[in-house]
């Protein structure tokens, strides 16, 4: 699971003081674990949410040449969903969906197809017969 954990670089600064905040305020005044698990499960939850939701679409490069980790991937699933379906004929948009979710599924280790099968599908009835479909149903 360690794809699901945000690295510090990544994680937004002030999420990151809050959650420490959190923590230390909650052990430093004896409150009982339950409620210390509490409060870290839904500061991370929000700061997923975060993260997830306020990405903008960036050139997916190769994951082997620029690895991130599965949320990264996932926001990027997301936001080039949204692209694809402002401009159906863009084939940056579809190829970049389509890299996202194989990013997203390589690093979920097969957990997570990353909607590949759906997106491959779709990409077939919008643009057939190009090189960007071509390229990427080969894989």
């Amino acid at each position: 699971m360690a794809c699901l954990v945000f690295s510090l670089n990544e994680m937004p600064c002030g999420v990151y003081i809050l959650m420490t905040r959190v923590a230390s305020t909650n052990i430093i005044h004896g409150r009982n674990r339950k409620n210390m698990r509490r409060t870290l499960i839904v500061s991370w939850a929000v700061a997923v949410a975060l993260c997830a939701s306020a990405q903008k679409p960036q050139e997916i490069k190769g994951i082997v040449e620029e690895a991130h980790d599965s949320l990264w991937y996932a926001g990027q699933v997301e936001a080039w969903q949204r692209e694809v379906d402002a401009d159906g004929q863009d084939e940056k948009a579809w190829r970049n969906l389509f890299e996202a979710a194989w990013g997203l599924k390589s690093c979920s280790r097969g957990k997570n197809d990353g909607g590949m099968p759906r997106i491959l599908e779709r990409m077939e009835r919008a643009i057939p017969e190009t090189y960007t479909y071509n390229n990427v149903s080969s894989k």
